[in-house]
């Protein structure tokens, strides 16, 4: 992990914190409507910060049962009853929709280092090729 990947990490997680400790603070501000916040977050956190899915998944449902029994406790049951389908649903399309746009971050990543390798070597021998060496020159 690079220098900058390790100051932005923190930065990441404690956005994602902020906007659950939002998201959960507006339901128990307002327990008689629904949680239209938390299942925003729910949905979009996930592919806004496009973390690993062994980090996201786990985080994404750990936070969408923490707000059922939260809202199981503070809201009437009609609502609470609404909460736990919305919060079901936008928790698994988060989840989906995150996983796979870490799969589409890492098929790009494995195309250019792909595109690299082709552009630094020849396809016959193996060996660096002229634009390889003209671009350490370059440098």
């Amino acid at each position: 992990m690079s220098e900058e990947s390790r100051m932005i990490t923190p930065f990441v997680w404690i956005c994602i914190a902020v906007l659950y400790s939002y998201a959960v603070m507006t339901t128990v501000i307002n327990p008689a409507s629904q949680a239209t916040t938390m299942m925003v977050c729910l949905a979009v956190i996930p592919v806004i910060f496009a973390l690993r899915p062994a980090e996201s998944v786990p985080l994404t449902i750990a936070m969408a049962v923490f707000f059922d029994l939260l809202t199981m406790q503070i809201k009437q049951p009609a609502i609470w009853h609404i909460d736990l389908w919305n919060s079901t649903v936008f928790c698994v399309v988060g989840i989906v929709a995150g996983t796979e746009i870490t799969l589409i971050k890492f098929r790009s990543l494995s195309l250019a280092r792909k595109n690299r390798y082709l552009f630094e070597s020849d396809l016959l021998t193996g060996v660096r090729s002229r634009n390889s060496y003209e671009e350490i020159c370059d440098e």
